[in-house]
């Protein structure tokens, strides 16, 4: 092969395996027909990806020269193989049987702990990709998601990219297939001289557009050790970081209605990187101020104590009023159950049990700046209430902050929040937000989605309503 471009094909080995040993075969090799050094020729032809790989006979993949368990490997799949042909009536109802089956993975697997990886991973591209079967081909046009972007952002978030423009360039054929835009999308083109702040931003803004909600800045997630360094807007996500369940907080359920469903409100901004949305202060000027708040969860073991701080907060705020305990049990939850549910009032069992379990322990001093164990004793059963609230709470909790606002709120926020901040109602949003006032400045910094008690399902917006409300304009940097 002579050329003065330059292959990163390591070796012979691939094209050697590839070929026939009899007959000539035509391969179409991205990393040897793009030349990758030529920025122009690679936005051009990744913008034509997914029509290449759609239109080939066969798609190869060249995983690397034979280590010593390929024969083992294969017996595997073709084992895998039969037993999904028999359990999805010839593989009819393959994704259904990927997406439930996800975790219960025959005992010869046991050797390939990352197989399981790669079972979730086929599910979830087979939602979008399965002709006949996908969720995606199944919904009906009213049910869809009108934000197929985000959508695939959110549920393909698994996956690794090496170069982090292509988390969302390598999206935008399968976007296309599924969204269907009539003329390109000027946001969402393909041009690796952009930087990674630029193309995030991009496909941010896109998303949000196309949603018509505030959805993808659920996934912002601030963390302690780099919140200070930041060198792109505090709206857009990072969306090439996985997950860490040590460094993030889960996600906050779907199923609130903060905003009421009033209608996204995005105003003009000169400047690409500032966000202009519309909302309102939860209780008006002064009073949406954060006023105290507890040491960030961190682990299991200190949720005891975390526990107790955000106790300790929320007695002050009641000193003079009845004490609603149901309030408090269901922001330590943000709302939801064990089980990612929609919490009910029989969670209070739990809640209160593990209250009378933590008395048995001195608690601690209402501004204790550390987070130690606080041992606790609990039933080895773990189905009991106690048990079941116990890990609602902390899967809540875990890397947030209880905090109370000047005008009596509560709630859990961002690791990162801070006194001073401010909570607000963004239309569009289906969660308040914590924002950060800039000093010296009208605009701020977003900081995260948070839980607040009597806010989740428009209460907020009732009030604003009620008396006649401003709408204020936040400029977010």
């Amino acid at each position: 092969m002579q050329s003065t471009r330059q292959y990163h094909i390591v070796g012979d080995e691939p094209l050697h395996r590839l070929r026939n040993p009899d007959k000539d075969r035509v391969l179409w090799i991205d990393s040897v027909c793009i030349f990758q050094a030529d920025v122009a020729e690679r936005n051009q032809q990744v913008a034509k990806m997914h029509k290449i790989y759609s239109n080939g006979v066969r798609n190869l993949i060249w995983l690397g020269p034979d280590d010593g368990t390929v024969i083992s490997a294969l017996e595997s799949i073709r084992a895998l193989n039969e037993d999904m042909r028999a359990e999805t009536d010839n593989f009819t109802t393959l994704t259904q049987w990927l997406y439930h089956k996800q975790a219960v993975l025959p005992s010869y697997t046991a050797a390939y702990e990352s197989l399981n990886d790669y079972v979730v991973n086929a599910a979830l591209l087979a939602n979008f990709c399965d002709p006949d079967f996908g969720w995606f081909k199944k919904a009906s046009t009213s049910t869809r998601p009108q934000g197929v972007l985000f959508a695939l952002l959110d549920n393909l978030a698994r996956f690794e990219t090496r170069n982090p423009r292509d988390r969302i360039f390598g999206l935008l054929g399968l976007y296309q297939h599924l969204a269907a835009p009539p003329q390109p999308e000027p946001l969402l083109r393909i041009d690796y001289e952009k930087s990674t702040i630029d193309v995030f931003r991009d496909a941010t803004m896109h998303s949000i557009n196309e949603m018509g909600r505030l959805d993808p800045l659920s996934w912002v997630q601030h963390r302690v050790t780099t919140y200070g360094m930041l060198l792109h807007p505090t709206w857009v996500p990072s969306w090439h970081r996985k997950w860490d369940g040590k460094l993030d907080a889960s996600l906050l359920s779907t199923f609130f209605n903060a905003s009421l469903d009033h209608p996204i409100d995005i105003r003009t901004a000169k400047d690409p990187s500032k966000l202009r949305l519309t909302g309102l202060l939860v209780d008006g000027q002064g009073a949406s101020v954060v006023d105290d708040l507890t040491d960030v969860c961190l682990d299991s073991g200190a949720l005891p104590q975390f526990f107790n701080q955000a106790f300790s907060l929320w007695e002050n705020l009641t000193d003079n009023e009845t004490p609603d305990t149901a309030s408090l049990a269901m922001t330590l939850i943000a709302g939801r159950d064990s089980r990612n549910q929609a919490a009910t009032s029989e969670i209070l069992d739990g809640f209160r049990d593990f209250q009378r379990r933590l008395q048995t322990s001195p608690r601690p001093p209402r501004r204790r700046r550390s987070l130690t164990q606080h041992p606790i004793t609990l039933p080895r059963h773990q189905h009991t209430p106690v048990c079941r609230y116990r890990e609602a709470c902390w899967n809540a909790c875990h890397r947030r902050r209880f905090f109370t606002t000047r005008g009596g709120r509560f709630g859990i926020g961002p690791q990162v929040m801070q006194t001073g901040d401010v909570v607000v109602v963004l239309y569009g949003g289906q969660w308040p937000f914590v924002l950060r006032p800039v000093d010296g400045s009208t605009a701020y910094e977003l900081v995260g989605q948070c839980y607040v008690h009597d806010v989740m399902f428009g209460e907020a917006m009732e009030r604003h309503k009620a008396k006649g409300g401003e709408d204020v304009v936040f400029d977010i940097l």
